[in-house]
């Protein structure tokens, strides 16, 4: 009956495997999803519309490119819809051009000063990377990322009941999130439905809390190795006092 006991799994180290094979699973999920788009992005990026302008949670034009100018538009103006689709936050721009291809039109309906005006524009593409872009984009959107949640996940793998082994695990995935820039954020807005919803929710969770992790890491060290202080002392002192000569009583 012991032995039966004794070969039974242990559940407390079954669980930690169990939740890192799922965080493994999300972030693997992601990281590859998004690396296949800005791949997909950075090779075509000749033959794909760049983003004609931007609007902010209130809808408001902003970062206007040379073409929405030439049509008309104006830093500050509400965006209503484009092609007749009705305008729905910061994603509306993005898209709108998903599909689309240089030369393209589109029709862009804002609310001005003068009251509601329609303008088409016709995209335009940033060209072809140059040969030191698409080093750095190599570097810091498909190596550095890929690196941190490698390390992060093999270190966890091989001590999941360690804390500062996950506290190493989130510290690499918030590095991984924020090494990629703007251009995740981009490619996120050009989803749809529950899926950027998820993602969005995904990156701003990692992407923010970078600065969390780091202190905590930080401290995990500091107080193990002060604890560790303490009891070396405490040693130190024990055998001194044991070696110290008894004072002999009259």
């Amino acid at each position: 009956m012991l032995g039966i006991v004794n070969r039974m799994p242990d559940r407390r180290s079954t669980v930690p495997l169990v939740a890192l094979a799922i965080l493994a699973l999300i972030a693997l999920s992601f990281q590859v999803s998004v690396s296949w788009e800005l791949l997909d992005v950075q090779i075509h990026s000749a033959e794909r519309p760049r983003i004609p302008f931007l609007s902010n949670p209130a809808g408001r034009l902003e970062l206007l490119e040379p073409e929405a100018k030439e049509a008309g538009l104006q830093p500050g103006f509400k965006l209503i819809s484009i092609d007749d689709r009705p305008a729905h936050g910061i994603g509306s721009s993005f898209e709108a051009v998903r599909g689309r291809k240089p030369g393209d039109s589109l029709r862009v309906a804002v609310e001005g000063p003068n009251g509601t005006i329609s303008v088409t524009l016709r995209l335009r593409s940033d060209g072809a990377m140059s040969t030191r872009t698409w080093v750095a984009n190599v570097f810091l959107k498909y190596l550095t990322p890929w690196f941190c949640l490698a390390l992060g996940f093999f270190v966890a793998f091989l001590r999941p009941r360690d804390p500062l082994a996950w506290l190493l695990l989130a510290l690499l995935m918030s590095f991984a999130a924020v090494s990629q820039g703007d251009a995740v954020g981009a490619v996120i807005l050009g989803w749809t439905g529950w899926a950027r919803s998820l993602a969005t929710f995904w990156l701003m969770l990692w992407s923010n809390t970078w600065g969390l992790w780091m202190m905590l890491f930080g401290e995990h060290p500091f107080a193990v190795a002060s604890r560790l202080r303490f009891e070396v002392n405490a040693r130190a002192r024990k055998r001194s006092f044991g070696k110290s000569p008894l004072r002999s009583t009259p």
